[in-house]
């Protein structure tokens, strides 16, 4: 017996092949992460407050699409790591936590890199979370780590870059 091969099978099997891969591209870039999208420039930053210095390893969410990308996906934010989102110029800031499986403490700086309000976000939800006051950034770090490195406002936050 002999076996008639179509000349279309082939094509067709990497049409597949394909739609497989590119299925799992989408998959893994829209699954909870242990940790924080590497593809961001990250920075040193440092609180100074009423009890010392609070150091962190930050991921700078530069663009537009970088800050609406924020910590999505994200399930496990170590203590001393965060992302700020730069602002200019300072403007009324306003976050949700759809798709945020952690929570965090939005902590929004002033023009001069004072602390002016820290917010809580609750994972998963539409809550809008803001702070009076124009913001020149706002730093998200893991949920209750602003209180238990008593973190205040009024407190001065600097970051600069580093890789």
């Amino acid at each position: 017996m002999q076996t008639i091969t179509r000349p279309e099978a082939p094509a067709r099997r990497l049409a597949l092949i394909g739609l497989l891969l590119a299925s799992a591209v989408v998959s893994a870039l829209a699954s909870p992460t242990d940790g924080v999208p590497a593809h961001f420039a990250h920075a040193a930053l440092h609180i100074e407050t009423a009890h010392g210095r609070r150091d962190f390893d930050v991921q700078v969410a530069q663009s537009d699409a970088e800050q609406e990308l924020g910590l999505m996906w994200v399930r496990i934010l170590p203590v001393d790591q965060g992302m700020i989102f730069p602002m200019e110029p300072p403007r009324i800031a306003s976050f949700w936590m759809k798709n945020t499986y952690i929570a965090l403490d939005l902590i929004f700086l002033d023009k001069n890199g004072r602390i002016a309000c820290i917010q809580t976000g609750v994972p998963l939800t539409l809550d809008i979370v803001t702070c009076a006051e124009p913001a020149s950034a706002v730093l998200e770090i893991a949920g209750g780590q602003a209180s238990a490195q008593h973190i205040r406002v009024g407190d001065k936050v600097a970051w600069r870059a580093s890789r």
